[in-house]
């Protein structure tokens, strides 16, 4: 029996890319009995090509694709029993090619926003999480599928924040990735009104038309005013009677418009309690309604609600 040791094949890879391998091979043969006969890779099964024992790198790889380096080391002990060989394989995979993704703004309207992806991803290292719409840091709606795109039912005049978040693994492990883009939908139209007058001695007849296209406004009042002061009096068939002649008249038509579709967040949760609350959304203010046109249904509100 012989008391020599055996050679021992150690091979370890230390830097792997999308197109390189660089290795440690390491032999251990204390009888110095042997050599290297051959360093082969392989895809799979097929030979790719030989390399040189004084070569510790692979080049020229494909990315995201497995490999083996095979070692075939032949030795003999000189004990009559001939030479004997030891056939030592090594596998690895070479990483995913770098993805790109990117989030864009596609479309908005009054009531929807759209986003885009634009998506290189050559070995599929990513994975969508979740798509995420927020106003005002409010999680708005969610999904987990890329080919929803469209978020609908939306307030109009706000920036809503979108964040994507997706995992990357090129083949190190997850990485988890987020990007982010803000999107503002449209404004609705300022609604408006077109006034008729017909006057005679003692009276003055009107129509009116409400041009208002997205259908946003509420008729609030109708005043008639007389040297600056609301008169308290009320028409009867689009008719104020009872005028004094050669006189200046002021006709006011008071609209209630609701740019924020009545939906406003903080809206929602005031009705949720019994505080009682006065809602005021002006076009492209978002906060802090100063200069109303029509204060009276604030101040109104104001002394409704005052305590004594």
């Amino acid at each position: 029996i012989s008391s020599k040791e055996m050679p021992v094949i150690n091979l370890t890879s230390y830097f792997v890319t999308q197109t390189e391998m660089e290795y440690n091979l390491m032999i251990s043969d204390p009888n110095a009995s042997g050599r290297v006969n051959m360093i082969s890779l392989y895809q799979g099964s097929t030979f790719i090509k030989r390399l040189d024992e004084t070569t510790t790198k692979v080049d020229e790889l494909i990315s995201n694709t497995a490999y083996t380096i095979k070692v075939n080391y032949v030795y003999d002990f000189n004990d009559g029993l001939g030479s004997r060989e030891i056939n030592y394989t090594y596998n690895f995979t070479t990483l995913k090619q770098e993805p790109i993704f990117e989030l864009n703004s596609s479309n908005a309207t009054k009531h929807t926003l759209e986003v885009a992806y634009d998506i290189n991803d050559i070995d599929g290292a990513l994975s969508l999480v979740k798509l995420e719409l927020f106003l005002d840091e409010e999680l708005i709606k969610t999904y987990h599928n890329l080919t929803d795109t469209l978020f609908e039912e939306l307030l109009s005049n706000n920036e809503y924040k979108v964040v994507a978040t997706f995992n990357k693994n090129i083949n190190t492990g997850d990485e988890t990735h987020t990007r982010v883009i803000y999107m503002s939908t449209q404004s609705l139209e300022k609604p408006s009104v077109e006034i008729t007058l017909d006057a005679s001695k003692t009276t003055i007849d009107y129509s009116y038309l409400i041009n208002d296209p997205d259908k946003i406004s509420k008729l609030q009042s109708i005043d008639l005013y007389y040297q600056g002061n609301k008169l308290d009096i009320t028409s009867t068939d689009n008719q104020y009677s009872n005028l004094y002649t050669n006189s200046e008249y002021e006709l006011v038509i008071t609209l209630l418009n609701d740019y924020q579709d009545g939906r406003s967040a903080k809206e929602e949760e005031y009705r949720k309690t019994d505080l009682p609350f006065f809602s005021v959304c002006r076009k492209g203010c978002g906060h802090h309604p100063h200069g109303l046109e029509e204060p009276t249904p604030l101040a109104d509100f104001i002394e409704n609600n005052s305590k004594a």
